[in-house]
């Protein structure tokens, strides 16, 4: 009787040792192969149950992430652990002192583990899942930020009106999609630490002058431009759920469900240093009229806000789904204040007047000559250059002097420049854009 090849190479897949499955399963280097295989088969989905589901999910998580983002995706997803649930908003003032110090304490593993490099010996444990939960958060979050860095190309494409950019997605480069992937990681963690979240934002429990609240151990760490690349995904979150909001609006305006439509007034932003100022509901009473044209104004701006304080995880969610009933109940719920709005940058430089390691060596004597010494993945890019040279900000915005240049850069970056993310991009796409002659 003639044996059947492909039932005989099935048979033998499917009776290897547990541990060779384990091996074939950690070969698989996407989410989709991995459900396809084990899905399909009964040993193989009981191998990645029993012995290695948290060692393949990791493993997928981690193949989809350069190497030199591993912290940043990391401390993104432990740093949820310090949002606070609205339940506990009772026990603020007694957990401040505690969670600021433990707060404090993580941003500093995180920074230290950040300065080694790739390369180094930084603490393995620390660049490992600890747990399962953590492996499944990590490709989550992988997934979402794949997601929104896809969006956000597109948004700047949008956003470029030079008649030569025809592609709906822009063709990143290797370095410009490295600087947006950290970018994003990086500015979930602030969302984690201070978007809703009262423990650590509530004015009135610390005390900032000296030092104590963890912004000062947070922002201080990272260079100029790595600021501004945080800056631009906090515009393109604002805009991103400013245009949510319209539509939503539009679409109850319509079916009569609301009079008037919302709008969201300071679209663009005209200058980074101004905070989001909320007016006083007090004066609309206990029951603000709807159809106040002043306070839909404010509720609208505060929902873009809150929403957009939130981080690239949250629009994942709701962009994924892909139905206008997720987006309605995203912005529909009424926005939270317990935040430290990116945009007032205060805490930047810290309490000292300087920056923390590993971002204070940009403030060194000297640091420009030192510059193409160091990873590129630490160099500012052409893109940031640029942006110096036509606001005439000295010595890239660093070196001794970098608290009169912060002034300036803060001034500066407001004019526009972040709707098309300025400081991600290298040469070419400045040339494709006319903003730099061809070389």
């Amino acid at each position: 009787m003639a044996i059947n090849p492909k039932a005989a190479k099935s048979t033998t897949l499917e009776t290897l040792p547990a541990e060779l499955r384990i091996q074939i399963l950690l070969a698989l280097t996407d989410l989709a192969s991995l459900r396809s295989l084990i899905r399909a088969s009964p040993s193989y989905h009981a191998s990645y149950r029993k012995a290695g589901r948290q060692k393949v999910l990791a493993h997928i998580a981690f193949q989809q992430l350069d190497r030199r983002l591993w912290p940043d995706a990391l401390a993104a997803v432990r740093t949820a652990r310090f949002h606070e649930p609205p339940s506990e908003y009772h026990r603020v003032h007694e957990r401040w002192h505690l969670e600021a110090q433990r707060a404090t304490t993580f941003i500093d593993e995180y920074s230290e583990v950040r300065s080694d490099g790739p390369n180094s010996n930084a603490d393995p444990e620390w660049l490992s899942c600890r747990t399962l939960t953590e492996a499944v958060e990590l490709l989550n979050l992988v997934e979402a930020v794949k997601y929104v860095v896809a969006d956000y190309s597109r948004f700047v494409a949008s956003n470029m009106t030079v008649t030569t950019l025809a592609q709906p997605v822009l063709n990143l480069s290797h370095m410009e999609q490295f600087r947006i992937y950290r970018a994003m990681y990086r500015f979930q963690i602030y969302c984690h630490f201070f978007g809703d979240n009262p423990v650590l934002v509530q004015p009135g429990y610390h005390d900032v002058t000296k030092g104590q609240h963890p912004s000062k151990r947070f922002l201080p760490s990272f260079a100029p431009w790595e600021i501004l690349e945080m800056a631009c995904i906090w515009h393109y979150l604002s805009s991103r759920w400013a245009s949510i909001i319209h539509e939503v609006s539009d679409v109850k305006t319509k079916t009569g469900s609301r009079p008037h439509k919302e709008t969201d007034l300071g679209y663009l932003i005209s200058d980074l240093d101004i905070a989001i100022r909320y007016s006083d509901l007090v004066e609309y009473g206990s029951s603000p009229d709807s159809d106040n044209e002043d306070y839909q104004k404010d509720m609208a701006k505060r929902r873009r806000e809150s929403l957009a304080h939130e981080g690239p995880h949250h629009l994942a969610k709701v962009l994924a789904n892909g139905t206008f009933k997720r987006r309605q109940a995203a912005v529909d719920r009424y926005p939270h204040d317990q935040f430290q709005p990116f945009a007032e940058l205060h805490e930047y430089l810290s309490y000292q007047g300087g920056l923390i390691h590993p971002a204070d060596k940009y403030e060194k004597q000297g640091i420009l000559a030192q510059l193409s010494k160091i990873p590129e993945s630490e160099q500012p890019s052409r893109g940031w250059e640029w942006f110096c040279d036509k606001y005439d900000i000295a010595s890239l915005g660093i070196g001794p002097d970098i608290s009169d240049a912060w002034d300036d850069i803060r001034e500066c970056a407001g004019r526009h420049e972040l709707r098309w993310g300025f400081p991600f991009w290298d040469r070419e796409k400045l040339e494709s854009w006319g903003l730099i002659p061809s070389a």
